[in-house]
């Protein structure tokens, strides 16, 4: 009987000592039964790694992972560098092209030999008749510049010229000019407003490879505004030469008049055949700078 009550003593025993190995021990006691038990701190901890990774998860479509941005990505030096350069503004090139005669634009200072013949009405019932020639020089100045323009137009050559031969005024010079821009009243006959600038073309012109040829189309004696002059002389009473003294006389030249000769590379070769409207003189005119 005794030995019965020790077995079952020491059966008692044996079985608490299991139940607080249990008790102390849960993760042991659990990886027997195939569970795992966490504590409070590691659920938080666990729980707050889910929510993150479901926001990610529901911020891009099903299945398709989030890649990181460009922007978030380190670059490289030599890869900053050409980000650098790439984003920097290339020269403009600019497509617009000189527009012709440009290259010769510019003022040429040189020398004019003239050969003048001069006329009277004294011949045989008041004719028409050779009365004197002779030939100067004189220190002159051609001026190429842009085509002038009124605003509204622009003369039809290339660009335009002066040509100025002895002093203004002088006897014997010769003062030429492709176009000129006149003030105007601001008004028409009947009153109506107009531009108070007037373009004036005179010579038409064409320029190619440095040849350059010419024509005066217009004096524009109508208008009060001839210019392409030359100051002459005439004797104080006609057809008596040496009665007593000249007066000056400017005369228009006259439609018809040419200009050819070579321009460019820095200098000038020009030469101009004209008579004026008067009938009075004949010229040639060679300028060279």
């Amino acid at each position: 009987m005794l030995s019965m009550l020790f077995v079952v003593i020491l059966l008692a025993g044996v079985l608490g000592g299991c139940g607080a190995e249990d008790s102390e021990d849960p993760v042991r006691a659990s990886a027997s039964t195939g569970t795992t038990r966490t504590s409070p701190a590691a659920s938080a901890e666990s729980e707050a790694a889910r929510e993150s990774r479901e926001s990610r998860t529901s911020a891009s479509p099903a299945g398709v992972s989030v890649p990181p941005t460009r922007s978030s990505l380190p670059l490289s030096p030599s890869a900053l560098a050409r980000s650098s350069s790439s984003r920097s503004p290339s020269p403009a090139r600019s497509s617009a092209t000189p527009p012709a005669g440009s290259a010769v634009l510019g003022t040429y200072d040189g020398i004019s030999t003239i050969t003048l013949t001069t006329y009277d009405f004294c011949g045989p019932g008041s004719a028409r008749r050779r009365a004197a020639s002779q030939t100067y020089q004189l220190s002159s100045q051609l001026v190429i510049g842009r085509r002038q323009t009124d605003g509204t137009s622009s003369e039809p050559s290339p660009f335009s010229f002066t040509l100025a031969a002895g002093n203004p005024g002088a006897t014997g010079a010769v003062s030429l000019a492709s176009a000129r821009v006149a003030a105007t009243s601001g008004s028409d006959l009947a009153g109506n407003p107009r531009s108070p600038r007037l373009l004036l073309t005179y010579w038409q012109l064409a320029w190619s490879d440095g040849n350059l040829t010419g024509r005066l189309v217009d004096d524009h004696r109508a208008e009060g505004a001839a210019y392409n002059l030359f100051n002459g002389e005439q004797p104080l009473i006609p057809c008596r030469a040496n009665s007593g003294g000249s007066i000056p006389q400017v005369a228009p030249l006259s439609p018809g008049a040419t200009l050819r000769g070579r321009l460019g590379d820095g200098g000038a070769d020009l030469t101009l055949s004209a008579s004026t409207y008067s009938g009075m003189y004949d010229l040639q005119l060679r300028f060279v700078s």
